[in-house]
């Protein structure tokens, strides 16, 4: 409810209409300096290049950098176009409920099999490969910590039906999950069927997954992508997505020690 949200910027909640807009305006009671700009318009587009479209036709003044390289490529040239970092990380979440990623010797094997170089690629600079769960420019990021691509499966996985990997966004993921797919078969002798959603129906999984009546993690793909976006730049706002209690921690993963 916008009339219940406290912040701290030059801007207020005037209107939001779930899945459409959220309009907001400057509110003078601000501390700092008031915004040059009175009014933003914050569209709700779930396809990046439906976003891509409005933006051609006049009907958007920013658009987001998740665009497919090739449209990302067309838009380098053009007199508005802006490039800097993002504080945000996307990642396959381990359904640890089923088999084969109930075990943690096999999410770890799993992880040492990928080679993160080879995903990043189809995105052609968009996305940077690292190993840590802290995304580069925050505190505590160490390109040192985590596990690295070695190609040499330390466990077995003797599951024989093909395992589900459940993901959404551009067609360049689809191209992700597919050398995804061939890289579990070559190094891990795993099948996998890849099942793409919409935005939308994928958003609403997500709701689902966070209400009172959510799946049981038994009837979840064995693999999903997600996406972590900070929405303050500390490493707490990162490593609180996991804990037991978080409602982002959508497999309900749990570890006293990392609590």
């Amino acid at each position: 409810d916008p009339e219940n949200l406290v912040t701290l910027g030059p801007y207020r909640i005037a209107e939001w209409k779930q899945g459409e807009r959220i309009v907001l305006r400057a509110y003078p009671g601000y501390h700092g300096k008031r915004p040059k700009i009175s009014t933003v318009i914050c569209r709700l587009i779930a396809e990046p290049l439906t976003a891509y479209t409005f933006y051609e036709n006049g009907r958007l003044d920013i658009i987001p950098r998740d665009l497919p390289p090739s449209f990302a490529r067309r838009l380098q040239s053009h007199p508005d176009y802006r490039s800097g970092p993002k504080l945000s990380v996307n990642y396959l979440l381990f359904n640890v409920h089923r088999p084969p990623f109930d075990s943690a010797e096999r999410r770890r094997a799993f992880i040492a099999a990928m080679n993160r170089e080879v995903l990043s690629a189809f995105f052609e600079g968009a996305q940077t490969p690292v190993t840590s769960w802290i995304p580069p420019g925050l505190l505590g990021y160490d390109p040192a910590r985590g596990i690295r691509a070695e190609g040499k499966p330390a466990a077995n996985f003797p599951e024989k039906a093909p395992l589900k990997a459940r993901f959404s966004g551009s067609d360049t993921w689809n191209l992700v999950f597919q050398s995804l797919q061939r890289q579990m078969l070559e190094k891990l002798g795993v099948k996998a069927k890849l099942e793409q959603l919409e935005g939308r129906e994928f958003q609403k999984l997500l709701a689902q997954m966070t209400g009172p009546n959510r799946p049981r993690p038994e009837s979840l793909p064995q693999l999903m992508l997600l996406g972590w976006v900070a929405d303050y730049p500390d490493p707490h706002n990162f490593m609180n997505v996991f804990t037991t209690a978080s409602e982002n921690n959508y497999m309900g993963w749990k570890s006293p020690a990392y609590d």
